[in-house]
This record gives structure tokens, sequence and C-alpha cells, in this order.
């Protein structure tokens, strides 16, 4: 087993405006060869910003994920505004998520692993309190669960924040096994997404990469929909997510 798993614990390096500096590197758009998982997110006063991962082949050891601003629906979005590079050549950051809060702040959720899978991998998180200004600036980014997390967080009536994060029902590893999390879990934040704690999970017995998220009805009943080999699962929880029926 490799000593050097854990580096996939630390954190990425987040890269302003790579090309201006740099114009003939690897993150330049005429460079990549690769790229997938498109996220967009619009701040109210009409700012749009578009995220994907790439690399020079595929889904690799040495993914980054971009970061494309622009003040118009249809702007010239130029080169990268913004990469997150791994933080070591054997780690990738993939599968970005953009999300706008309820004060208007806008988060960055990528998955981080060692190798392609490492059975682990892991949700990191970081926020910009103005993505308006100027220069729209992040905050250093920590780590909030094992996982990936696909789509976006959902705010529920009452408050709090859950965030779908799972650990794929396909494959293994040599690096890290995880029985008891690998499921569709749900992870929740009381504080505005200052913490994050697992508190429950659903395991659709056709789950693959899972791809989950979840939906508030109006009974306030959680729906959960779940990426499965034969279509799409479901499940249900009577109590903001800590426990559900399949």
């Amino acid at each position: 087993m490799s000593s050097k798993k854990d580096d996939a614990l630390l954190s990425a390096k987040f890269i302003y405006e790579p090309v201006k500096n740099a114009p003939g590197c690897r993150f330049a758009n005429r460079n990549r060869n690769f790229q997938g998982i498109p996220g967009i997110e619009r701040t109210s006063k009409g700012r749009f910003f578009v995220s994907f991962y790439g690399g020079m082949s595929g889904e690799e050891s040495g993914n980054f994920v971009v970061l494309l601003k622009g003040d118009s629906h249809d702007a010239d979005f130029g080169e990268p505004y913004m990469v997150v590079e791994a933080p070591t050549p054997e780690c990738r950051v993939f599968d970005p998520c953009l999300w706008i809060d309820d004060t208007g702040r806008l988060w960055l959720f990528y998955a981080q692993s060692y190798s392609f899978f490492d059975g682990r991998i892991g949700v990191w998180a970081a926020v910009c309190d103005d993505p308006d200004a100027d220069k729209p600036v992040f905050s250093a980014p920590k780590r909030i669960a094992n996982g990936i997390m696909m789509n976006k967080p959902v705010i529920l009536s009452s408050g709090e924040w859950l965030a779908c994060c799972s650990i794929w029902n396909v494959g293994s590893s040599e690096y890290n096994y995880l029985p008891e999390e690998r499921f569709s879990n749900v992870y929740c934040s009381t504080d505005k997404g200052e913490s994050f704690s697992l508190i429950g999970h659903t395991d659709y017995k056709d789950r693959c990469i899972d791809e989950h998220m979840i939906v508030e009805l109006k009974d306030g009943r959680l729906w959960m929909l779940i990426r499965a080999k034969t279509g799409i699962g479901q499940g249900f929880s009577d109590d903001k997510g800590y426990n559900g029926t399949i």
C-alpha cells in the first residue's frame, strides 16, 4: 500500500488567472484534451460562473478543476479565471459543483482523491463572500466529508443545509476501505456551512455512481433521487434525513 495515499488529505492549490501569467501552461483552453461535469451559477447582479474539471487525456491523476466567469450569459468567458490543482501529481481534483447560498455567497465544492479512486475520496469546499467583486477570491478550501458530492446542497424550510455525499458502490481500492460509509449519505450543517456532520443514508440496491440529490416535499418529507444501474432509484425520509425508506 502506498504511504502517499494521505496526500489526498492535503489542500489543493488555487491558482488565479494562470494563463495570464503563463500563456503556454497546461490549463490553457487550447491545451486541454479532456473535460467533464460542467456546472453553472448566476449571482443576483447577473454574473455567471462556470465550472468543470479537465486534464490531458481522461479521468486520472493530475485532473484539475477549472472556473470561468462572465458578466452576461453570452459573454466570452475566455481563459480560466481560477484553477484548482491537486496537492501532488498522484492526486486528482474533479466533479466540481457551484452553489450560491441564501446570503449570496458563492460556494465551490469538488472531490479529491489519491489516484483515480482511493476508496475514501473527499468533498472539499471553498466560499467566495463577494462573487461580484472585480476579482472574486475564495477562502482556503476545507474538507467537509468523505465521498463525492455531485449536486447542489438544499436548504430545508427549517433552515438546515443538507449535502448529498457518497462513496460509490463500484469497484474497490487498496488504499482505503470504508464499508460503513459506502452509501448515499446525507450531511447536515446547522451553522450555514461552518461545519457538516454525517446524519444518515439510504442504500438503494442497484445504486452505482450515486449522484443523489434531495427535494423537500410540501408535506415535509424528503425525497431522494439516486442514480442506479437500472434507472433512477428513490428514497424518502420523515425526519429531515436521519432515517429513510427505500
